[in-house]
Formats: C-alpha cells, sequence, structure tokens
C-alpha cells in the first residue's frame, strides 16, 4: 500500500472513493467492476463512477474481454502489474509462438533427412 499511497500524487484532488479504487487498481493485473467490488467493498454505483473519473484524468486504461464483451478490465496506465504465477491472457501467447517456431522447424528438416 505505500507506494500506491506514493503514487496519489496523480489523483490527490479526487474524492477518498476514487482513490481507494486507484489504490485497488495499482500494480495489479486488470481487474473487472465485479472484482473491485469484492476488494474495495464500495458500492456498483461508487465504483464505476470513480472509474469514470479516473479515465477522465487519464489515470486508468480499459478494455473489453474477448471471452465476454460484457465484462470490461481495468487497469492503470503506465504501471507495470505485478507478476502472477498463472497469467492465462499473455502466458498462453507467449508460450505459443517460441514453442511452435522450434518444433515445425525441427521437424521439417529431420523429416527428409532421416
Amino acid at each position: 500500500m505505500t507506494v500506491c499511497q506514493d503514487s496519489l500524487r496523480a489523483v490527490a484532488q479526487v474524492p477518498p472513493s476514487v482513490q481507494t479504487v486507484y489504490c485497488a487498481l495499482y500494480g495489479h493485473q486488470p481487474m473487472t467492476g465485479r472484482q473491485l467490488r469484492d476488494a474495495t467493498h464500495l458500492p456498483r454505483r461508487t465504483i464505476y463512477a470513480a472509474l469514470q473519473r479516473l479515465k477522465e484524468l487519464d489515470v486508468v486504461k480499459e478494455r473489453a474481454s474477448l471471452r465476454d464483451t460484457r465484462m470490461t478490465f481495468y487497469w492503470v496506465a503506465g504501471v507495470p502489474p505485478e507478476p502472477a504465477a498463472g497469467a492465462s491472457g499473455a502466458g498462453a501467447g507467449q508460450g505459443t509462438s517460441p514453442s511452435s517456431s522450434p518444433s515445425s522447424s525441427s521437424s521439417a528438416p529431420s523429416t527428409p533427412s532421416a
């Protein structure tokens, strides 16, 4: 929380509820509104009003989920998320390209030479 409190200078002139939502997002993986509600115990309307205010200040970014477009993910702009052990979104994309290129290149030359 100390790191989040140090970064609150970007949102110093906003209500405490907006700062709470900012701190919940700061340094974490992107979160949905539901996850923010569970983390902060704030009402739904307060969460979305705070997110709107943070978007107006350009400190929070949003993106719709590719799996379910009813869900929207939010994160603090310019802050790297803390590493997650089982990252499903980024890890799956990174794991696919390195493993597919060596296996396809090694299997093609080994077939003619064998």
